[in-house]
C-alpha cells in the first residue's frame, strides 16, 4: 500500500509544501493538492484542485503529471506555472510563468492538446464551450512612424487570435494612455 499526501488550505489560509522531487508548491485559499510520499514509475502524479504556484523540479524521463479537477490535467517537465481552478468557478486558468507544459483536455471522451508557451493563459470554460489562448504583452516595438518607440506593457493581457493585429494593439494602448506616457521612452 502506498503512502499518500494530502495538504488542503481552509479558506483565508495559504499552505506551502514540497514534494518529494523536491518541487514547491504554493497553494492558495481553499486548495487541496494528493501526491504520493514517494513518486514511482513514469510520471509524478499529482491531483489538485483550487489555486496553486508550482515551481517543479526539471526531469525530462518523468513528467510531472497535474490532474485537476476540471476534467484535465497540465503535463510539466521542470517549469514555473500557477493553476486557478476552484469547484465553485465556472472556468480554469493555467499560466505558464517559465519552461513549457502542454494542457490535456477531455472532451467528450476526446483529448485534446495544447502546447503553452512562457507568459501565456489558458482558460477553460465548464461548459466546454470555449477555451481561450492569452498572450501577456511585455514589450512591444513599434517601427510604423517615427520615431521609433518602444513601450514597456506590464501586466496587460490580449486575446491571442488577435497577436498579431496593429489595431488591437493600439486599442489597448489608446484605453492605457496614461500610465503608457510614464513608461514611453525613445530609442
Amino acid at each position: 500500500i502506498e503512502s499518500v499526501n494530502t495538504l488542503y488550505t481552509a479558506k483565508g489560509v495559504k499552505g506551502e509544501t514540497i514534494l518529494p522531487d523536491g518541487s514547491k508548491v504554493i497553494l492558495n485559499s481553499d486548495s487541496r493538492i494528493t501526491y504520493p510520499a514517494k513518486f514511482t514509475g513514469s510520471t509524478r502524479d499529482i491531483e489538485f484542485s483550487g489555486e496553486g504556484y508550482f515551481e517543479v523540479q526539471k526531469d525530462s524521463l518523468h513528467p510531472m503529471v497535474v490532474r485537476c479537477n476540471k476534467n484535465f490535467r497540465v503535463i510539466v517537465y521542470g517549469t514555473t506555472f500557477n493553476i486557478k481552478t476552484y469547484n465553485n468557478d465556472n472556468n480554469a486558468k493555467t499560466t505558464l510563468i517559465s519552461g513549457s507544459i502542454k494542457i490535456v483536455e477531455n472532451v467528450d471522451g476526446k483529448e485534446f492538446v495544447r502546447d503553452i508557451a512562457p507568459n501565456q493563459t489558458y482558460t477553460i470554460e465548464e461548459s466546454r464551450q470555449l477555451a481561450t489562448l492569452e498572450q501577456k504583452v511585455d514589450f512591444f516595438v513599434q517601427t510604423k512612424e517615427p520615431p521609433l518607440q518602444s513601450i514597456f506593457y506590464q501586466n496587460q493581457f490580449w486575446d491571442a487570435k488577435h497577436a498579431n493585429s496593429q489595431d488591437r494593439f493600439r486599442e489597448i494602448i489608446s484605453r492605457k494612455e496614461d500610465t503608457l506616457k510614464k513608461i514611453r521612452t525613445e530609442i
